[in-house]
């Protein structure tokens, strides 16, 4: 059996659209082509699948509410951040993210990881 590309564990499907927020330069090589039938919403776009990218705390506690303004009804969030081993040093982390995104009625419930750069956890509202 074959491995999943990282759009399908990170659910992007055929006919969903996909909008990145603070996407590195580079991440698009990472995430490869998308299915057939989905698309790359804009910025002013909401999008079934939003991956919000974020270097430290601040950014997460700044942003995540608008974050999850642009997800479609029933649309698929993702905070992603730097792993712990990566060159990018931050003070975020899985346990900081899902104690932040609890305060404001969020919880963690997927993590994988895109690269080595890189780990994605997709959230749900409580």
């Amino acid at each position: 059996m074959s491995e999943k590309s990282i759009l399908e564990r990170l659910q992007v499907k055929p006919g969903r659209s996909l909008r990145l927020i603070n996407p590195p330069d580079g991440i698009a090589s990472v995430l490869g082509p998308l299915p057939e039938r989905s698309k790359m919403a804009s910025k002013f776009d909401k999008a079934d699948i939003v991956l919000f990218f974020v270097k430290n705390m601040e950014w997460l506690k700044t942003g995540l509410s608008a974050a999850s303004d642009a997800l479609t009804p029933g649309g698929i969030l993702w905070v992603v951040y730097p792993k712990l081993t990566s060159v990018l040093r931050s003070d975020v982390s899985r346990d900081t993210i899902w104690k932040y995104a609890g305060t404001i009625g969020w919880t963690g419930v997927a993590m994988i990881s895109v690269d080595e750069t890189w780990s994605a956890f997709r959230m749900k509202r409580l």
